[in-house]
């Protein structure tokens, strides 16, 4: 497994049909967490749900991973892996609903030959597997400045969706914005200030109107 704890920087030229040339920065990750590595374990861990078992899916350890998720730099990485649990937790927690409302068939056998079907609703040990889950979904990782997921799977997608423009363009990933409910986004409160200045304008001209016409 890799788990080098350097990272270093490359730079390569690429040509367009033109003929011009450009550099395109990347990252080269001497630890072994490439970008498409972290995509491939996301989408694991998303499935799965086990950090041990995504870190195996791509040939890393997990406390590997979770120096990783650690660094400075891999805010995406980060907030990918928060929505990344979230969806399993969302997955479970729907099995387990299911569970609880229409119980788990279980077959009665007699002599090697199943002779009766009963319904059991016991479900502790996925209750407890939520229960488990659950907090990792609730609070940002340690050491990380990626903001909470709010909706785990649009989150997801646009972590995913950060990381194949990265991995296209050659630059770094960029974080993607999240916008927190009951929260004024920045576009929201610009808009909110123009509304309320040109009203504002507004009513100064209708003023306005008025000490022209009284002064006439």
């Amino acid at each position: 497994m890799h788990d080098d704890n350097t990272i270093g920087d490359t730079t390569h030229t690429t040509g367009d049909t033109t003929g011009a040339a450009f550099e395109v920065r990347r990252e080269s990750r001497h630890d072994g967490w490439t970008l498409e590595r972290q995509v491939d374990f996301l989408e694991a861990l998303a499935a799965t749900g086990n950090v041990p078992r995504a870190a195996a899916v791509v040939g890393m350890s997990a406390s590997g991973a979770y120096r990783a998720r650690g660094r400075a730099g891999n805010e995406v990485f980060a907030f990918g892996w928060q929505a990344a649990q979230g969806m399993a937790y969302d997955r479970l927690r729907e099995i387990a609903i299911d569970r609880i409302e229409h119980g788990v068939a279980t077959p009665s056998t007699y002599k090697g030959e199943v002779v009766a079907t009963k319904t059991v609703f016991s479900d502790r040990l996925l209750i407890a597997m939520l229960n488990h889950l659950k907090p990792a979904t609730a609070a940002a990782p340690a050491r990380s400045n990626a903001p909470p997921v709010t909706h785990a799977r649009s989150d997801f997608a646009a972590a995913i969706a950060a990381f194949e423009t990265a991995i296209a363009t050659g630059e770094p990933p960029v974080l993607p914005t999240v916008h927190t409910p009951g929260v004024a986004s920045p576009a929201e409160v610009r808009a909110a200030l123009i509304a309320a200045l040109d009203a504002r304008l507004t009513v100064i001209a209708a003023e306005d109107d008025d000490l022209a016409v009284n002064f006439a």
